[in-house]
């Protein structure tokens, strides 16, 4: 039985709990602000968003350099047979592309290189899944087919308090068209490869519960709301995280769902305050 290693990138914020559990590889994105570069998982969620409020500048990040994959690669090929490395969209982050040249310098078939087409708790989701799989003793077609599965299957839904950093980060994709439009609509974005506009509404609220529709409509397909899989994804936005759980509760008293909190990278370009669910089929 092959041993394989899963390799992710920082934006899937990984609780440390689960990075050791299953022995992940976590290859940070690097966050720039304030003329200081630093890896995103060398500083804390609270002092990056303390830093952003008083910065009279505006973040840049990039992604891990090829050197830091090929060297993360050929340290793990040395004691693994594998490599399933599962990444942020590559429509909205270079990330993919330095693991797909870096495995090519290598030259070798035993890494797979797995577009997420998403980022957040929605990647979390993927990479767990995968490392429990690992773990298991399933192949690697196996875990590809169970990654490409929930890829098909899952949603991110989510609300921004200002267009600004996805504008200025050059990551709005289709919903630039709403940028006129701003301050009379509530946007809801979705991110399923880029970002994109899933639908328009006039308040904070009625964008939550318009979320909380399209899981309703879910798990009505679905057999229930125990059969799906949920999990808040916030920005910076403790008072948000609190709102959506109270409507899910209010809705669903007996739902399930896991929590997540968005750091330096993604929240360069979706900007403190952001706020909503990622969701699919069990």
């Amino acid at each position: 039985m092959p041993k394989i290693k899963i390799v992710t990138d920082s934006t899937a914020y990984l609780k440390e709990q689960d990075i050791e559990k299953y022995s992940i590889k976590v290859v940070p994105l690097s966050v720039t602000l304030d003329n200081e570069n630093f890896k995103e998982n060398t500083k804390s969620h609270e002092e990056f968003f303390t830093q952003l409020k008083n910065s009279k500048g505006f973040p840049t990040t990039s992604q891990p350099s090829i050197g830091d994959f090929h060297k993360a690669y050929t340290e793990i090929l040395n004691e693994y047979d594998e490599i399933i490395s599962i990444h942020i969209s590559e429509l909205i982050s270079g990330t993919i592309h330095s693991a797909s040249t870096a495995t090519s310098e290598i030259g070798t078939d035993n890494i797979t290189i797995f577009d997420s087409a998403t980022t957040a708790a929605a990647l979390e989701d993927m990479v767990l899944t995968a490392a429990e799989m690992a773990e298991s003793g399933h192949s690697r077609e196996e875990i590809i087919n169970k990654l490409n599965s929930i890829k098909n299957s899952n949603r991110l839904l989510f609300i921004v308090d200002n267009l600004k950093y996805l504008h200025k980060g050059g990551r709005i994709g289709k919903a630039g068209s709403i940028l006129g439009t701003i301050l009379q609509i509530k946007p809801i974005l979705y991110i399923r490869g880029e970002v994109g506009l899933f639908d328009k509404v006039r308040t904070h609220k009625k964008a939550l519960q318009r979320i909380i529709q399209e899981v309703e409509a879910m798990a009505n397909e679905n057999g229930g709301i125990r059969n799906i899989k949920i999990s808040i994804i916030q920005v910076h936005n403790e008072q948000g995280l609190r709102e959506l759980e109270m409507l899910l509760k209010e809705k669903w008293p007996e739902v399930e769902y896991e929590t997540s909190s968005c750091g330096p990278v993604i929240g360069s370009h979706v900007g403190p305050g952001g706020l909503g669910l990622t969701f699919r089929p069990k």
